[in-house]
């Protein structure tokens, strides 16, 4: 009773004590790291913190320091459907129908937008009255980007793995590239995106079909003029040093009427072998250096996987060669087995003729006999050394050979021949002096060729 009658004998203590309220609650606004203000149940403005005023200054408008606005009225600058939710948002605060009130505003400040997230809390006395209300705003413009961020590094994770998934899998090359094709300009927001294989004898990358964003009809006309690889003056040494290229062209650079050219590509490439390039391009926004380097990474699966095609098709070409070479063996055999049979026959007549089972030969007979016998074993060794297990190169024996011998040896068997046709042969022998006569071959082989 005694402070209470002194505080009403000295009115300036009072408003010393009340002073000291104020400091003490400005104190604790000032303590929050966000931009805070309070409202009375009139919603007029009651406090507002330091994070205010540094906002305010930010923006460059005197008008909303805390030195104008303390005492004026929240809602005077609204007007249509905003003043009816915060006149209605704010009337359940202060009856207490909602507990807490959480928003978020979308704000542009220097050419940037910023995000704030506001949060807008009954205040309460001791006794759980409610006095007005607090309103906390806090930038969360880095959270965004963070979000942001991430949501773009989690679509570009899936996007690799579908890329990497395509091209590791065992797909027709239609499919696989129209499947390709598809994943990377979805992954790169683009409009267009293809494949292209170099041909190596006019240098050339020729777009491959299907793509994605371009007709068939398109596709076989399209044809880009790389050079050489090892031509300096080719765009390969480019693609080589960064394994892509920007091809982003300004407003300055592009045709009248037409909007600039954004693209990208990447060359194709396994252990130094060049095997084509992957072209995004098509879209409102140049191609940055980060995402070159991406599709620098992704055309590695798709390299070993146009590589792994081409190994494939070449074991699959080899392997109906060997089918092939397997059906022609089979084939001989039938043959060879049909030549066997009828020298056989004939074999044996001769062999008949010749021991006189059918009557007596003269010796010009008798000769004309061991000829055709003679040829007859010939053709019969021709046919054996040829063997489905064992081939006509794996089959001849090599060995020194005296070629006047064999020589020699031929014009014997075919002398009476020689004499019944009346022909003058003469044989030029090496000079022994300079050339001992010898070779190295298949003797059966060389007698058949004199013969």
């Amino acid at each position: 009773m005694s402070k209470l009658s002194e505080r009403l004998k000295n009115p300036r203590s009072a408003d010393q004590e009340a002073a000291t309220l104020r400091d003490y609650y400005q104190s604790i606004l000032d303590s929050v790291s966000a931009v805070i203000y309070t409202v009375d149940r009139d919603l007029r403005i009651t406090g507002v913190n330091k994070q205010w005023d540094a906002l305010a200054q930010l923006h460059g408008d005197e008008r909303l320091t805390s030195a104008h606005i303390i005492g004026a009225p929240l809602l005077e600058q609204m007007c249509g459907a905003a003043l009816d939710r915060w006149r209605s948002v704010c009337q359940q605060l202060l009856t207490g129908e909602l507990p807490r009130y959480l928003d978020e505003i979308v704000a542009p400040e220097s050419s940037t937008w910023r995000h704030y997230s506001l949060s807008a809390t009954p205040l309460r006395d001791r006794k759980g009255d409610i006095l007005g209300i607090t309103f906390v705003v806090t930038n969360i413009t880095q959270l965004k980007k963070a979000e942001h961020e991430m949501f773009r590094r989690l679509v570009e994770l899936r996007g690799l793995r579908q890329v990497v998934q395509t091209a590791g899998t065992r797909l027709k090359r239609h499919r696989a590239y129209r499947q390709l094709t598809a994943d990377i300009a979805h992954l790169f927001d683009a409009e267009k995106c293809l494949i292209l294989l170099w041909d190596e004898e006019s240098g050339n990358l020729q777009a491959q079909e299907p793509a994605f964003g371009l007709k068939s009809d398109r596709l076989v006309a399209l044809s880009l003029d790389m050079g050489h690889p090892n031509d300096p003056d080719s765009l390969w040494p480019d693609l080589e040093e960064g394994n892509y290229i920007l091809l982003n062209e300004s407003a300055d650079e592009a045709q009248e009427g037409e909007e600039p050219l954004a693209a990208m590509m990447s060359v194709l490439r396994v252990s130094g072998r060049i095997h084509g390039a992957v072209l995004v391009a098509g879209r409102d926004h140049p191609f940055t250096e980060q995402e070159g380097l991406m599709l620098a990474h992704l055309a590695i699966p798709i390299a070993l996987s146009i590589e792994n095609d081409e190994l494939n098709r070449h074991l699959l070409d080899r392997s109906q060669q060997l089918a092939n070479t397997r059906d022609e063996l089979e084939r001989f055999v039938k043959i060879k087995e049909a030549i066997r049979m009828p020298l056989s026959v004939v074999r044996g007549y001769l062999e008949l003729l010749l021991e006189g089972a059918m009557g007596p030969t003269t010796d010009s007979q008798a000769a004309t006999l061991h000829t055709l016998l003679d040829k007859t074993h010939a053709i019969s060794s021709l046919v054996s050394r040829f063997s489905p297990r064992r081939f006509p190169a794996d089959a001849t024996r090599y060995e020194q050979i005296y070629v006047p011998e064999l020589l020699n040896q031929v014009l014997q068997r075919w002398q009476p021949h020689i004499q019944q046709t009346h022909l003058a042969v003469s044989v030029h022998l090496p000079d022994l002096a300079t050339d001992d006569g010898m070779t190295i071959g298949d003797p059966d082989l060389l007698r058949q060729a004199l013969n």
